[in-house]
Order: C-alpha cells, then structure tokens, then sequence
C-alpha cells in the first residue's frame, strides 16, 4: 500500500509540473481591454474611442517598420503607440501630448518623450543625426490642431515600464473640442 501512495503522490508530482509548464506564456504584447465603457470598442488590436465630434484610435506598435531608431526603442522596451486623431466636428480640435500620461499597475507614472528627449538618446550615435530627422513630424511631440474634417495619425513613445506589468492605461487629457475639454481613457494588458 505505501508503495501505490509513492506512486501516487509522483504521478501528481509530475502532472502539476507538466501542467504549470504548459501555460501559454506571456509575449509582452500589450492588447486593448474588451470592457472600457461607453462610447469605446476594440478593433483587432486597436483601441477606439467615438463620438459625434472625435475619433480616436490607439494601437500599441510591435515593431519600428525598418525605422532603426524605431526598431531599437521597442527592443529596449520603450512603450509606442500609434494614435490617430479624426476631427469630425464643425470647430477646431487642440491636442496637447504633455497632457497625457501612462500608468501601469506597478505605480509607473510615464509622459510621453519628445524630440529632446530623443535627441538625448542618439546625441553622439553615428547616424544619430539621419536617424532622428527621420522621427520628425512621425510623433506626437508639440501641440497638434486639426481643422474640421482633418485626421493626424502618429506615435506616442514613453520610456520603459519596470518589471512584473500586468495591465497599462493610456489616460489622453485634455483633447479641446472647441473650447469643450474631453479625456479619453485607453485601457491595455499584457498578454
């Protein structure tokens, strides 16, 4: 009898490895959250949020499409995404990237860089120099106005989340509708 316990108590042993060994490990890819509320929904990958005035869609981007600078940001971790901006109002929409911000569910609190910041990463870098002038106009970094009717579609780069992140929000504040302020709020997970 002790003999079938041993055996036993091995054989679950060895299922509880195999079966926490089969887990679908995570890619680090961070993907929009099904449930954000009202006026939100998920295309594929993309975040959307709409109403009568605005259209905002955010995608985290996987790769810098043969963009060096691009490329070895998101190998260093560095958090982009793309956002796309669609007037659909009678009046002139005001979108300021200092106003927004990136938290995560380890307590990161992260605004988005900009050019001087980029400038600080590659200063010195042979090909630096060519490698940024490709980045100009391609992000988020100054105050962006768009007529009615107009569409932007660019890059927002935060520096890396630390270690151990499970979930991201994208909190964009302060969009002008006019003179009418709107927030809009971008929920992510890691999967």
């Amino acid at each position: 009898m002790r003999a079938s316990v041993i055996i036993r108590i091995s054989a679950l042993i060895v299922f509880l490895v195999i079966a926490g060994c089969s887990s679908t490990p995570k890619t680090g890819a961070l993907l929009p959250v099904d449930d954000m509320g009202a006026g939100y929904h998920r295309e594929s990958d993309e975040s959307v949020f709409e109403n009568d005035s605005i259209s905002v869609r955010v995608r985290a981007v996987k790769d810098g499409g043969g963009v060096a600078i691009l490329d070895e940001l998101i190998k260093l971790k560095y958090a982009v995404f793309n956002m796309e901006i669609v007037n659909r109002s009678k009046v002139r929409i005001q979108y300021d990237p200092s106003t927004t911000l990136l938290t995560d569910d380890e307590s990161s609190y992260l605004k988005p860089i900009d050019y001087t910041d980029l400038y600080d990463l590659k200063a010195g870098a042979e090909g630096g120099e060519q490698e940024l002038s490709k980045m100009r106009g391609r992000f988020y970094d100054v105050s962006t106005t768009l007529s009615p009717g107009e569409k932007v579609s660019k890059l927002l780069i935060f520096k890396p989340f630390g270690e151990g992140m499970e979930e991201a929000e994208l909190a964009v504040r302060d969009i002008y509708i006019g003179t009418e302020p709107i927030d809009a709020t971008f929920r992510f997970e890691v999967k």
